[in-house]
């Protein structure tokens, strides 16, 4: 799909407003490549999230029990 300049525009301000974090966030979503279509990288961002969530909840939950189990003894 072909976006316009404002729609990029738009998405860049976007960005920036978030900040280093944001940014470096949506670097990491187009895969450093600025030619990626920005609904692509959102779908990359979106997945990234979910699986970072994924991977670090279930970490941390079992972090967790362990820890519990030694203040339990």
């Amino acid at each position: 799909m072909v976006y316009s300049d404002k729609f990029y525009r738009q998405i860049k301000a976007t960005v920036e407003r978030h900040g280093g974090k944001g940014r470096r966030l949506w670097e990491l979503a187009a895969g450093g490549n600025p030619m990626v279509p920005p609904a692509t990288a959102l779908a990359n961002l979106k997945n990234l999230v979910d699986l970072v969530r994924a991977e670090f909840e279930d970490e941390a939950k079992s972090l967790i029990r362990d820890l519990d189990e030694l203040f339990k003894q």
